[in-house]
């Protein structure tokens, strides 16, 4: 529920208001923190990364609210290559976890991405 009321909160605010809306900005700050309480890290560090550059853009890279922005996609994405390294060494699919199938050209049963490690 809460990812849904972020999704629709971001998507008004940034409609009426503009991307570069403090409010619109703070509407993806929670937006990204709703997808890291459902463990999609993906959408998370997209979510921070665009936050960075949009307060970047508004407030400048020393601002404080741009540091923090900066850390979190930072931390979003570590969260993700650990993810892909765990995955990896249990020979399971780097991007979903998925278990591989065929001989040859093993393919994800979940995602269906060719192995490439």
């Amino acid at each position: 529920k809460m990812l849904e009321l972020s999704k629709d909160a971001y998507e008004k605010s940034a409609k009426v208001l503009g991307q570069a809306h403090p409010n619109t900005l703070i509407s993806l700050d929670t937006l990204a923190y709703a997808y890291a309480k459902t463990r999609d890290l993906n959408m998370e560090a997209a979510c921070y990364s665009k936050l960075y550059e949009l307060r970047k853009q508004a407030l400048g890279d020393s601002h404080p609210d741009t540091q923090k922005a900066l850390q979190n996609s930072k931390a979003a994405t570590e969260k993700i290559a650990a993810r892909q390294q765990r995955y990896r060494q249990k020979g399971l699919c780097q991007h979903c976890g998925g278990q591989f199938e065929g001989f040859l050209a093993k393919k994800c049963a979940l995602c269906g991405k060719k192995k490439d490690y």
